[in-house]
């Protein structure tokens, strides 16, 4: 049972479900996994209802896959296709804010402290957020897991001539947003 025209949007904390149902069709199961377990039994009158599925927003990457399902002659027919699938991803927003913290001003000093204050909306794990002084190559870790809207802030020294610049490790960008 093909289910067509399969759509995912964000509606405040929830991720709203929609799709057109095969005539033959009176409930669906929806995975959140390949595996086809812990699905969620929805009929077509609560879908009608509440104008799509309504589920909790994920964190990360999400592949939802609907099923049809139906009972013919007392037994259960769950129809599992992987192309009856859409995805999802729900990254996580890092807010950075950087400035130059002055401290008692030395004659002739070369060095400068730098204030990074990084807020996240879920926890980040230590080795997410990264910086690298005047785009020398070399990659700092900020050196600490990250608290849900906890804000953290450490002071980086530099010389007087760089700038840091933050940014998300290459094989986190598909779950963390710096803003």
């Amino acid at each position: 049972m093909r289910i067509t025209n399969i759509k995912c949007r964000e509606e405040g904390e929830k991720l709203k479900l929609t799709w057109s149902w095969p005539q033959e069709i009176e409930q669906v199961y929806v995975f959140e996994n390949a595996e086809f377990e812990n699905g969620r039994l929805f009929t077509l009158q609560e879908y009608k209802k509440r104008g799509g599925v309504f589920l909790k927003k994920p964190q990360g990457v999400s592949t939802y896959y609907i099923c049809a399902f139906r009972r013919e002659n007392g037994e259960d027919i769950l129809f599992k296709e992987l192309e009856n699938a859409i995805s999802f991803t729900n990254k996580t927003e890092i807010s950075c804010v950087i400035s130059k913290k002055s401290e008692m001003p030395v004659f002739g000093s070369q060095f400068q402290n730098h204030e990074i204050t990084l807020t996240a909306t879920h926890t980040v794990p230590a080795d997410t957020i990264c910086y690298t002084k005047n785009e020398n190559g070399i990659v700092y870790f900020f050196g600490e897991q990250l608290q849900a809207n906890e804000p953290t802030t450490r002071i980086i020294r530099t010389e007087k001539n760089e700038y840091i610049r933050p940014f998300v490790r290459e094989e986190s960008t598909e779950l963390f947003l710096l803003i």
